[in-house]
């Protein structure tokens, strides 16, 4: 007996990979079965319906259980296959490669919504989406810009420190400019006259984009801060204004569906467009002070080594 519990606790410990896949098909059968039961009148009091809903409960734990074991050995598999090449090696362990490398992967995402608000605004013939796309040709404006100032910096540069804190200014200075761009779509969303052409695939796509770039800006926020290569601090603020943006969008996107004609949601809506406004203005400001501050102590440090060396 105790051999029978040993080998069932050693399996528990030790799931097979096809059992575990196959008991994910199975959950998500039983979970979705137990949804449609719930949902429907006629069988959701039936006796074999609760039977249902402790299967999925069952499953759903197991599912959870099962994750808890799977994914660090997943996660030790993917970082030793991803070992082997140079680019994932840097992805998985330079946190500033990383950065570089979503900051490409953001751009051409953002290229893609720019070319979507385009089509959107050529097809409703709507300035708002012309207004959006210009908004993320300018993002994707701006990252470009600091990737490739950051290339030359690394390749050329002889104080790279130095370059990189006036790069981060140089930074707030076009968030500054980009808030002209945000400004513009904020202020033709007040003025229109007539209501915004929306529809729900187009919400899902907002919240999908919106979701994805808060994502990544909440994880990233405060790695950001540690980091000490202000490259990587400012790409990291452009996707935090981005994310701030997409969620406006996605705002305006489910109120323009769901609460047409209502004069609170309007309210709400340019409040938060004028408060989104405000906050890209103030991080450009920000970055903009704390380059100068640090290109002038690293003047001032370099001044008083050169006066201590001619003093020796």
């Amino acid at each position: 007996m105790k051999g029978f519990f040993k080998k069932i606790s050693g399996f528990l410990h030790e799931p097979h990979p096809v059992f575990v896949v196959s008991s994910y098909v199975v959950s998500a059968g039983v979970i979705a079965l137990a949804v449609l039961l719930s949902v429907s009148e006629d069988l959701s009091e039936l006796p074999v319906t609760y039977a249902v809903y402790v299967l999925a409960a069952v499953c759903l734990a197991y599912v959870i259980y099962s994750l808890v074991l799977v994914v660090p050995r997943l996660r030790r598999y993917v970082r030793e296959k991803a070992g082997k090449y140079t680019v994932t090696r840097g992805i998985m362990g330079d946190y500033d490669y990383r950065t570089l490398a979503f900051a490409v992967m953001s751009s051409a995402v953002s290229l893609g919504m720019m070319g979507l608000n385009l089509f959107m605004s050529i097809y409703f013939r709507s300035l708002w989406y012309g207004c959006l796309a210009g908004y993320y040709l300018a993002l994707v404006a701006v990252r470009l810009t600091v990737l490739l100032a950051g290339r030359r910096i690394n390749a050329r540069s002889a104080d790279q420190e130095t370059a990189r804190v006036k790069l981060y200014a140089a930074c707030g200075g076009m968030l500054i400019l980009l808030n002209a761009a945000l400004a513009a779509a904020v202020t033709q969303f007040i003025t229109a006259s007539r209501p915004l052409p929306y529809s729900e695939m187009m919400i899902y796509v907002t919240a999908a984009y919106a979701v994805y770039k808060l994502t990544l800006a909440i994880i990233n926020i405060r790695r950001s801060r540690r980091a000490s290569n202000y490259l990587t601090r400012a790409l990291r603020d452009v996707g935090l204004t981005d994310a701030c943006v997409s969620l406006f969008a996605m705002q305006i996107a489910m109120v323009a569906v769901f609460g047409e004609g209502s004069e609170d949601m309007f309210v709400i809506n340019v409040v938060v467009g004028f408060a989104v406004c405000a906050l890209t203005m103030l991080l450009g400001v920000y970055m903009i002070v704390k380059g100068v501050r640090e290109t002038r102590r690293a003047r001032r440090a370099g001044a008083s080594e050169e006066t201590d060396d001619e003093q020796t």
